[in-house]
């Protein structure tokens, strides 16, 4: 079986049938027809779907960056039974985040996941942002200086 050029773009994003509808401004069933390989996406939908890849990837290579470099400085991290990484609740904390849906961030953070050595990745627990004390104190630095989030870069 064949998978559409769309799907496969689609797929990258993280994002369900129903969120692209809504985000590319097309009828569900026309984002039903692209991802069957029917009728040809619109210029500015194709667009909007690739700033959205390019957004998960600029983002995901640039969090694996900050966690590796981290670590790498700071080998005492290894000695710690974990580390939370905050990560959104809905899509109004994601799109704070820089990203379009939940779906997207979740998308970026998998792909953060798969670059992770083990070593790092048997230490992070990924929790709700801001729902525990140290993820509080850590979004309220955060928004106090917007620089030191990739997402708002």
């Amino acid at each position: 079986m064949a998978i559409s050029a769309f799907k496969i773009l689609t797929l990258q994003t993280g994002m369900s049938e129903s969120e692209l509808a809504v985000l590319l401004n097309r009828p569900i069933s026309a984002i039903r027809d692209y991802n069957r390989g029917k009728g040809i996406l619109p210029d500015d939908a194709f667009a909007k779907l690739l700033e959205i890849i390019d957004h998960i990837e600029t983002w995901s290579e640039k969090m694996t960056r900050i966690i590796q470099d981290g670590f790498e400085k700071n080998p005492h991290l290894f000695d710690l039974p974990k580390i939370e990484i905050g990560i959104s609740s809905d899509d109004y904390e994601a799109q704070a985040q820089g990203f379009i849906t939940r779906s997207a961030e979740n998308m970026a953070v998998s792909k953060v996941l798969a670059c992770l050595p083990v070593t790092i990745l048997e230490k992070i627990v990924f929790v709700p942002r801001g729902s525990t004390p140290t993820l509080a104190k850590a979004e309220e630095i955060r928004l106090k200086n917007p620089k030191n989030n990739p997402s708002m870069q």
